[in-house]
């Protein structure tokens, strides 16, 4: 049971996260916390201290949790192991998702680009080159498709939802203001 635990010196959780194994995982700036089930738990000792706070957490498919941070750049962990750097260095990701295919997408301020985790790559041009800038979020559906969230380059008023087919096809897009 995890009644009544006490973090020291936190200002503000950052985020929740529960992956697929049921452990849940508290971030706190730069400070990460796993709690397995069934097993002891010191909230005085955080499992990963990161070089910088944490934007975005994602999940893939292999178990591996991905740190976002806030101007070190991404960070793998695996979970049994440790915590290591992975690639994208000097930059603040602000967004992680994985697709069903396994493309995992990186959103650096407001571009969202593909990330190639078995070559440490990051794409040089948005993975949605089409799209306004300000790209904030994506689904996916379960044909592959994509929905990508973003705002109106110049204007803080309006959004689009963009829907693109599996193999990147714009589909049709959704305006509306704020």
């Amino acid at each position: 049971r995890y009644e009544n635990l006490v973090f020291p010196n936190i200002v503000l959780y950052t985020q929740v996260k529960i992956d697929r194994a049921g452990n849940r995982w508290f971030i706190a700036q730069n400070k990460v916390w796993r709690l397995q089930p069934g097993k002891a738990f010191n909230p005085a000792v955080p499992d990963f201290v990161l070089d910088r706070d944490v934007a975005s957490v994602l999940q893939d498919r292999n178990g591996n949790i991905w740190f976002g941070t806030r101007g070190y750049g991404l960070r793998k962990c695996t979970p049994l192991v440790s915590a290591f750097q992975a690639g994208i260095t000097g930059v603040s990701i602000n967004g992680l998702w994985e697709d069903a295919r396994g493309r995992v997408y990186v959103r650096i301020i407001t571009t969202i680009y593909y990330y190639d985790a078995a070559t440490r790559t990051l794409a040089s041009s948005s993975a949605f080159p089409d799209a306004p800038n300000r790209q904030m979020d994506i689904l996916f559906g379960p044909t592959g498709d994509k929905w990508l969230l973003c705002g109106i380059k110049g204007d803080n008023d309006e959004s689009q939802l963009r829907h693109y087919s599996a193999d990147g096809k714009l589909l049709g897009f959704y305006s509306f203001k704020h």
